[in-house]
This record gives C-alpha cells, sequence and structure tokens, in this order.
C-alpha cells in the first residue's frame, strides 16, 4: 500500500473514514456491553462489512478495522478473551472483502485500530463502570497480542487511537512499531477552565497533563502520523495548534467527534452538520493537516462531503 504513503509525502490530502460503532448502533446493532462493538465482528461480521463499504463508497482513502475494543483486557470483560484472535481477524477480514468489493480498483489501505481502552464493568443497577488501567506489564503484553494479530491479518498499518493516558500511550507505540507496519497515533484532548490544551477526554475522565509537556517529553516516540481524534469539533483547531508548534515535523491528522454518547447505547444528539464540519476541515487543512476523517456521531455523509470538497494538496490548495 505504497501509494498512500507516497502521497503523504507528497504534500496530498487523504481521507480517513468515519466511526464504525456510530453506524453499528444506527442500524439496529446494540453496543450497550462491556466490550462496546467489539461482538458484532463475531456476530453480525456482514454488518460490520456494509459499513466499510459505505465509507469506501463516499470516498475514504483509509477505512479503520472495528478492532478498537478488542483487546484481551477488553474481551474479559464479555468472556471472551480466549477468542481474540479469532475476533480480530474477522475484523480485519471484514475490511478486506469490503475493499475488494466496493473499492473498484481504488487504492484503498485498512487500518488497524488499537486503543488503550479496558472495557466497562457494570455495577448492581446494571449502570457501567469505568474499569482500571492495567498494569505496565499486563498492557505491553496486550497490545503487543493484538497489534500481531492485526498486522498478521493483513492491515496496512496501526492505528492507535484514544491515547488519553500518557503512560499507556508510550507502551501502545511501543509495541505497535515492533509489527514492521506505520504507526499512526491519534491523540485524544480536551481544553481546561484556563484555555491549556490536555491529554484526556474531559475533566475527571482520563484527563492528564498538558499537550505541550506530553510532547516535549516524548517525541520522537515512534510515530509516522500524529493526529487529534476524539476531541470535540470545536477545540481540535486549538490541539492542533500545539501538535503543529512541537519538534513534530511528520504529517498531521484530526477526527474530531460531535455530541456526546447517551448510555447505555451509542447515540447522539445535536450532531455538527456535513457542511459546518467541512468547514471546519478546512481550517484544519489549512493548518497543515493531511489526514481527515470524522469520529464519534458522525457518518459517511461527512467523509462525503470532505473528499468532494477538501482540496488535494496542503501547499497549493489546488483541487
Amino acid at each position: 500500500m505504497t501509494g498512500l504513503f507516497e502521497r503523504l509525502a507528497r504534500g496530498n490530502v487523504v481521507i480517513l473514514d468515519g466511526p464504525t460503532s456510530t453506524q453499528l448502533e444506527r442500524k439496529g446493532l446494540s453496543n450497550a456491553n462491556g466490550a462496546w462493538s467489539a461482538m458484532s465482528n463475531l456476530d453480525h461480521t456482514d454488518v460490520v462489512q456494509q459499513v466499510h463499504e459505505e465509507y469506501i463508497d463516499a470516498g475514504a482513502d483509509i477505512i479503520t478495522t472495528n478492532t478498537f475494543a478488542t483487546s484481551r483486557l477488553t474481551l474479559e470483560t464479555v468472556g471472551r478473551d480466549a477468542q481474540v484472535r479469532e475476533i480480530n481477524q474477522r475484523a480485519v477480514h471484514a475490511a478486506l472483502r469490503a475493499r475488494d468489493a466496493a473499492a473498484n480498483g481504488r487504492d484503498v489501505a485498512i487500518a488497524g485500530s488499537i486503543s488503550h481502552f479496558p472495557g466497562w464493568d457494570r455495577d448492581t443497577q446494571g449502570n457501567f463502570l469505568n474499569r482500571p488501567q492495567p498494569s505496565e506489564d499486563q498492557a505491553r503484553t496486550n497490545f503487543r497480542e493484538q497489534a500481531e494479530i492485526l498486522s498478521e491479518s493483513g492491515c496496512d498499518l496501526i492505528l492507535l487511537e484514544m491515547m488519553r493516558d500518557v503512560d499507556m500511550a508510550v507502551l501502545a507505540v511501543e509495541s505497535a512499531i515492533l509489527t514492521g507496519l506505520p504507526v499512526w497515533i491519534g491523540f485524544t484532548c480536551w481544553i481546561d477552565d484556563h484555555a491549556v490544551v490536555r491529554i484526556g477526554e474531559r475533566r475527571g475522565y482520563g484527563s492528564g497533563p498538558t499537550f505541550e509537556d506530553f510532547l516535549q517529553r516524548n517525541l520522537p516516540i515512534g510515530g509516522s502520523l500524529l493526529a487529534v481524534m476524539h476531541t470535540a469539533v470545536e477545540q481540535t483547531s486549538s490541539a492542533l495548534e500545539v501538535l503543529r508548534d512541537s519538534s513534530w515535523n511528520g504529517p498531521l491528522g484530526a477526527y474530531a467527534h460531535s455530541s456526546d454518547m447517551m448510555r447505555p447505547d451509542w447515540q447522539f444528539d445535536d450532531i455538527i452538520t456535513p457542511p459546518d464540519y467541512l468547514a471546519r476541515a478546512r481550517q484544519w487543512v489549512g493548518m497543515g493537516v493531511q489526514l481527515i476523517g470524522s469520529c464519534c456521531g458522525t457518518g459517511p455523509e461527512h467523509i462525503r462531503v470532505l473528499k468532494e470538497n477538501l482540496p488535494d494538496h496542503i501547499a497549493t490548495g489546488e483541487s
């Protein structure tokens, strides 16, 4: 899949897909379990493939496997940890079949998603509870196992998503680069009351040090593309400014989320419209961002608008 990386080297803008779990929920599949959307790879592989095909039809240059929540540690929450290889392989194979069915000869890459999401526990009332992060040894073993499976199953690159815990992010990168595949890193950020960009999703939920401090201490960390993702649309530009002003000189990416999840299911309200999202994406491209996609709450209609209207190149702005 050298074409994608050659395009990035030339300064071209490339289009990532949008959220898989959001689309699975819209198609009637519930994500209301400890491992979120992972079970769809076993029970509804055809629907997972359909979602990938819809994003390819919309113009995505990269589709992301439904493996955000399929590590061994996450699958423990639903008693399926012994099936970690099968579940991850099924996810990759669904993406491969979608590419064969929908790409029509177009160069479409497959990104193997890995996160440090540990899954959810439930209390006696059935409410979801955040599980504690694993030990360093547990995490390293967990990341290495999943990265190896994704690599062996046919992914073109590893996409580390929702990196909001500093220690876990470093371990994930160290593990992913051992596959020999390109590693893209997506950081989740939020802005505190003093307008400081911090690593983490929001206050009290994985919030961490300033994004600037993290980057100063950890660059270079082995990735070949750094992105701001699963960050509120209105806060993404500020996070990108921190990333752009760091010592990182490789390609940048952005895929923001809109609205908040309404538990127990993965549903959203007050979602940004495709034209409004395009306006934000134009700003990001103007900042030098080459990889543009979208995250939770959005869908193929957002990706289609990006593909049809964003410039082809960050340097010239020509389409």
